[in-house]
């Protein structure tokens, strides 16, 4: 029993950081406590060590635009764990609101630019998004308060194992009211849950408008515990190489993490040219 115990006092000393094994059976009687008690104590007490858990705080992206170039900031602000809005350096923010079970109810993404709110209002069925509606609403100039609310489109997403497979985008006519398809998406995934193809069709002209494939890497999104809404784009790995499928182009995204796997800049590059820098800075916890 002492051999055994002195070999899990060891182990579990190299893991947690704490040196124990200086006490032998005769002391732990003494404090009367019974080597088999120890064990359990030390095996329960250190236990693994959390996962690191990182939110964006801000993310600056800057894109080129010949021999100029444009940088646009955007600020996470939390309810907790739960993003509350994204204020964005374009005039825009972006609010979200949640159901009673915690998931997103709806995104309104307010530009006091143009005076616009797009809203997109979310119907889940067993869990998932099924249904999409959007919405376009006109903001007073002076109060920047929501007035006149048009209800543009719907989109319809079918699954397959928990993914998003097909999008389905509707118009609404602004003059008959009527749904008119408008675009059709399709996804496929890697095991990791990766989006790794992405197809967008024309429902009127029957044309391939948007074509791509995705490589990524193994480490954690910066998004990847926000719970956000598919919206084209998965949060689980990080995309290091993007192919657009039309025009032959390919852009490689070299990465670079922080010490806890979260990308710290992603640099963007078309061929030797350098299109888009983003930059995370996180608060970790």
């Amino acid at each position: 029993m002492q051999l055994l115990l002195n070999y899990f006092i060891s182990k579990r000393s190299r893991l947690c950081s704490t040196t124990v094994s200086r006490y032998t059976g005769k002391e732990m009687k003494w404090f009367g406590i019974r080597p088999i008690l120890i064990l359990l104590v030390l095996l329960h007490g250190c236990g693994t060590e959390q996962e690191t858990r990182c939110f964006p705080g801000r993310v600056s992206t800057t894109i080129a635009e010949g021999t100029n170039a444009t940088m646009i900031t955007a600020d996470y602000q939390y309810d907790g764990d739960r993003p509350d809005r994204i204020i964005f350096s374009n005039f825009q923010t972006h609010f979200f609101a949640y159901n009673s079970d915690g998931r997103i109810r709806s995104v309104a993404r307010k530009n006091v630019q143009n005076f616009q709110n797009l809203a997109s209002v979310y119907t889940y069925s067993d869990g998932e998004v099924v249904r999409s509606d959007e919405y376009r609403i006109r903001l007073d100039r002076f109060t920047q308060e929501n007035t006149d609310t048009l209800h543009t489109g719907y989109r319809l997403f079918e699954y397959e194992g928990g993914k998003v497979t097909e999008e389905m985008v509707f118009d609404i006519d602004p003059v008959s009211g009527a749904a008119v398809p408008a675009l059709f998406k399709t996804y496929t995934y890697d095991a990791a849950g990766n989006m790794t193809a992405y197809i967008c069709l024309d429902e009127v002209e029957g044309d391939t408008i948007e074509a791509s494939e995705y490589i990524y890497d193994s480490q954690r999104h910066p998004y990847s515990d926000l719970g956000l809404v598919f919206e084209g784009a998965t949060h689980v790995n990080n995309v290091l190489r993007r192919t657009d499928l039309l025009t032959g182009e390919v852009f490689n995204h070299q990465v670079i993490y922080t010490p806890t796997g979260y990308p710290e800049q992603i640099n963007v590059k078309q061929e030797s040219y350098l299109v888009e820098v983003i930059r995370i800075d996180y608060t970790c916890r």
